[in-house]
């Protein structure tokens, strides 16, 4: 499904899904509506000017419209993931300075 004419899709995906990615570590979720529709659009007009039928171009397009979203998710699980690291080694050398005293 997500081939057209020799050309992969999946590069398509994969920037797509990056770019939500680094937006979520900068802008808030409201950024994704036009991301989302902007990427969609292009890529049902690109396939359908490809010659491949509505149906594939509407797939692909709910495909690459959908990878901003999970972008920007996994992009706020992982600064969610980092701070929680972060307060954990903070807490841990807080302890260790506190009962290396006596």
């Amino acid at each position: 499904m997500l081939t057209m004419e020799g050309t992969p899709m999946i590069p398509a995906v994969i920037f797509t899904f990056l770019t939500g990615a680094v937006l979520s570590s900068s802008f808030r979720v409201w950024v994704l509506i036009p991301l989302t529709l902007v990427a969609a659009l292009v890529t049902f007009g690109f396939q359908l000017s490809m010659g491949q039928s509505t149906a594939i171009a509407a797939g692909n397009a709910v495909i690459v419209g959908l990878a901003p979203q999970a972008g920007y998710a996994c992009g706020l699980l992982g600064r969610a993931l980092l701070a929680a690291l972060q307060r954990s080694r903070t807490a841990e050398r807080r302890y260790i300075t506190r009962h290396s005293r006596r």
